[in-house]
């Protein structure tokens, strides 16, 4: 995990701190937060927002999310693309393929238990997806959820009963297992800016991916940093995750302001007040308000 220190700094120097940027970028302050702690990269469209409101270029604030350059021309690669990939493995290069299957539809038809790992790249857990994983549990399957971004939107998930919800660290894929079959949904070489691969692997398949899988999500469950089994833990893992993401930021900007401070020094007695100034004090805008 690595701090992004290019989204920090430009918060900065507007002067805005994490709610007020939610506030305009119509998000959740902890979504600001996992970007700026970089446990998360913004989806696209949200990367545009913040580089408009920074009035900054998303090279500048993402360098590892700059476009790559399209592919020599192949059939093979056009998006949307679906191909065998040996074994009982079946990818495709567009998830939004309509061949590919459905995480709604793939739930609502599981008669097994089921493994959910989110990473909010492929489906958040909300809306349809939150009411099948609640109608498979009360029919009497075990579902398990782990999520890297516990909201107290997930309420519905932690009164079911026969559903577990954990908080788990940042995974890179979103997966959807029910045995004999698990969806992987990916980002193509790591960009979110780029399709998401979507994987379909088969219990019986002899490559072992099948096997990785569920041992990674065996791994990521055992491993949880937080078991929220009410609606109260919830809340308050979300509210202390955001407080201690803002008291990190600020305590990383103080010595920022020291420095501004000290600079703005003079020689004169330290005891006399610093002289005011007769004009008022401009309202605070962010860059790339219009005038």
């Amino acid at each position: 995990m690595t701090v992004n220190q290019n989204l920090k700094n430009a918060l900065a120097d507007a002067g805005l701190s994490i709610e007020e940027f939610a506030s305009i970028l119509s998000v959740d302050p902890k979504s600001v937060g996992r970007w700026i702690a970089g446990t998360s990269t913004p989806y696209p469209r949200h990367r545009a927002a913040i580089s408009r409101a920074l009035a900054l270029d998303e090279t500048v604030l993402w360098p590892e999310h700059a476009p790559t350059p399209p592919a020599a021309s192949n059939p093979s690669n056009a998006r949307g693309a679906s191909a065998a990939a040996g074994g009982q493995v079946t990818a495709w290069a567009d998830s939004s393929d309509p061949s590919a299957p459905d995480p709604v539809a793939f739930i609502a038809a599981a008669d097994r238990p089921i493994d959910i790992l989110c990473d909010d790249i492929w489906f958040e857990l909300a809306g349809p997806i939150s009411d099948a994983l609640i109608a498979r549990a009360r029919a009497g399957h075990c579902v398990r959820v782990a999520t890297t971004a516990p909201r107290p939107n997930l309420a519905p998930l932690v009164r079911q009963t026969g559903l577990e919800l954990r908080c788990v660290a940042v995974s890179g894929v979103d997966l959807v297992h029910a045995e004999p079959t698990m969806l992987i949904a990916t980002p193509l070489g790591g960009f979110l800016d780029q399709p998401l691969a979507l994987l379909q692997a088969e219990a019986d398949g002899a490559d072992g991916l099948y096997d990785r899988l569920a041992a990674h999500f065996n791994t990521a469950w055992n491993e949880s940093v937080e078991v929220i089994s009410t609606v109260d833990e919830l809340e308050a893992y979300h509210t202390n995750a955001y407080d201690e993401l803002e008291g990190a930021l600020d305590d990383d900007l103080e010595p920022l302001v020291a420095d501004e401070d000290v600079g703005a020094s003079t020689d004169s007695d330290e005891s006399d007040p610093p002289p005011q100034s007769s004009q008022p004090r401009p309202a605070r805008r962010w860059p790339g308000a219009r005038g």
